[in-house]
């Protein structure tokens, strides 16, 4: 939906490196934030 790319690369024995390319709009302003709570699960 957003044209993005989901990429993997994996070498057996090391491990397995996931990547996601999405392409966001530009904003032109940003939302002022002055209270965020953590929630652990």
């Amino acid at each position: 939906m957003m044209d993005g790319k989901l990429n993997v690369k994996s070498t057996l024995g090391k491990g397995t490196i996931f990547s996601l390319d999405l392409d966001f709009p530009e904003v032109s302003h940003h939302a002022n934030i002055t209270n965020i709570e953590e929630n652990n699960i």
